[in-house]
């Protein structure tokens, strides 16, 4: 900076950008600290700022070539080193994040973000006799500062259990609310409804989940545990909504969704009798599990029951090879006699009559509709032998039912 007036604009560009990121508008940010870049390029403030937004894209690539820009521009600068240090260890590469975050306490030994980011790497290591101590120096050093709390806090959740001092931690984080960011407030929110949780305070966990939610939608475990809320009440749209919402969620994280929660999702659908409305919904989650028995039997019932019969035929097929769901269905039974009325329709008489005997063996109950399917398929093609056989035998049955 040479004068007054650049001071001036310089500031005035900051501002600007901290509006757009105020409001969630990260590419209007980007364009701000890109035109300030070019009218300071000897600024190592603006290139970190830079990573630091593509660091909340998730872009590490980007990111990082920002944060070692700022480094070729003032090599001490923590803050830039803070965000290389970050990104080492969310790709996994810990000792050198450790090593970043220690460089930083060598040229700044106050410096709390750098006791932050060590504490967080010696949780991924599993070295939980240093974490507390790493957390509790960076409270010392900013006191109340709600981030540091909530670590804190989750750390006392996970590895201690001591839910007390995590709720008094998560409350102090809480009285800056208004100044902290809409994520970090939904997360505490959303920690505060994980301890109502372990503490059976089922009114409680909706309320601060909700909460969580007001503040950021795209919290996976509040959306995912709000469906088991609503589940639990017997309100299976709201269950399935936010699972919906989870499920997607974990789709754009490239995360794989609880496999106990699809089939609960699954069992949602049928309670509300939508099974034909949510086809793309079990396209889904074969997409996740491709051995989920349910999803499998939904798609080749559907399919069959409107015509496209070597579709259905494709997806029943699969089931003597799945997966046994939550609930105990029986599903390779229902698709056999699913593929006996696909074979059926497409008139193929050997196979239908070799998948409805299947259905019979293993399920009993099967054996009025496959006996009566059989004699309708003899009939019309023209087997009036065995297609008396099997109406006999369905007349029989009808008298016991009598």
């Amino acid at each position: 900076m040479t004068n007054e007036n650049s001071e001036k604009t310089y500031q005035k560009l900051k501002e600007k950008a901290k509006e757009a990121i105020d409001a969630s508008n990260t590419e209007l940010a980007l364009e701000i600290y890109q035109e300030a870049e070019k009218l300071f390029p000897e600024e190592a403030e603006i290139p970190k700022e830079i990573g630091n937004l593509y660091l909340d894209k998730v872009d590490y690539e980007l990111a990082k070539f920002y944060y070692l820009k700022s480094l070729e521009l003032n090599p001490n600068y923590v803050n830039a080193l803070q965000g290389l240090g970050n990104i080492y260890k969310d790709t996994g590469d810990l000792e050198l994040a450790a090593q970043t975050f220690q460089k930083e306490l060598e040229i700044n030994p106050d410096y709390a973000p750098a006791y932050y980011g060590l504490a967080q790497v010696r949780y991924l290591e599993k070295r939980d006799d240093e974490i507390e101590d790493l957390f509790k120096k960076a409270l010392q050093l900013e006191p109340n500062n709600a981030r540091t709390c909530h670590a804190l806090a989750l750390y006392y959740i996970r590895i201690t259990n001591n839910l007390s001092e995590a709720k008094r931690l998560l409350q102090i984080g809480l009285l800056n609310e208004e100044r902290n960011s809409k994520v970090l407030n939904g997360e505490i929110y959303d920690t505060l409804a994980l301890i109502a949780r372990k503490e059976e305070r089922r009114n409680d966990e909706e309320t601060l989940l909700l909460k969580a939610l007001e503040y950021n939608s795209e919290i996976r475990r509040a959306n995912h545990y709000l469906g088991y809320v609503y589940y639990n009440q017997e309100k299976y749209e709201k269950a399935l909504d936010y699972w919906k919402k989870y499920f997607q969620l974990c789709k754009s994280f490239k995360e794989t969704p609880d496999s106990k929660t699809i089939q609960y999702m699954s069992k949602c659908v049928r309670c509300l009798r939508r099974v034909s409305e949510e086809i793309p919904f079990y396209h889904d989650l074969l997409d996740v599990n491709p051995r989920f028995s349910e999803a499998l039997y939904a798609l080749g019932f559907y399919y069959g029951e409107n015509g496209e019969c070597e579709k259905g035929i494709f997806y029943l097929q699969q089931i003597s090879d799945s997966e046994p769901t939550l609930f105990g269905d029986n599903y390779i039974a229902h698709a056999y006699f699913a593929l006996g009325c696909c074979y059926q329709s497409l008139v193929e008489v050997e196979k239908a009559v070799e998948n409805y005997e299947k259905a019979i063996d293993l399920e009993p109950s099967y054996t009025y509709g496959g006996f009566d399917n059989m004699a309708d398929l003899y009939e019309d093609c023209g087997n009036i032998e065995k297609a008396e056989f099997y109406r006999k035998q369905v007349t029989e049955m009808e008298k016991d039912r009598q």
